[in-house]
């Protein structure tokens, strides 16, 4: 966009960010709410659940879970239907939070 002189707005970052991850390019997806930082602008929410719930969905329950805490600590709170999305996906992809494990073996 800004290589035709176009500046987007929240809006038209939020469609991009719907379009790559309907692509499942979620690397893309990333890099383009990173390009939305350093143009100042702040992504939504619904966007940030979004590129969350395509975490998940892709078999990434790490990096959803600290994307999510991320969104947490900058916006609002992750939805009760996300956080599920990533718990779900750890347990297909048995992922065990350091946390979890450090705990059994007490």
């Amino acid at each position: 966009m800004q290589d035709r002189g176009i500046e987007g707005d929240k809006t038209t970052y939020d469609y991009i960010v719907a379009d790559q991850l309907n692509a499942n390019n979620l690397e893309t997806a990333i890099q383009t709410l990173h390009r939305m930082s350093d143009a100042g602008l702040q992504y939504h929410q619904t966007t940030a659940e979004k590129v969350i719930a395509k975490m998940a969905e892709l078999g990434l329950p790490r990096l959803g879970a600290d994307f999510a805490n991320s969104v947490e600590l900058h916006l609002k709170s992750v939805s009760p239907q996300v956080w599920m999305q990533i718990l779900t996906s750890s347990a297909v992809e048995r992922f065990v939070s350091p946390t979890l494990s450090a705990s059994r073996e007490i």
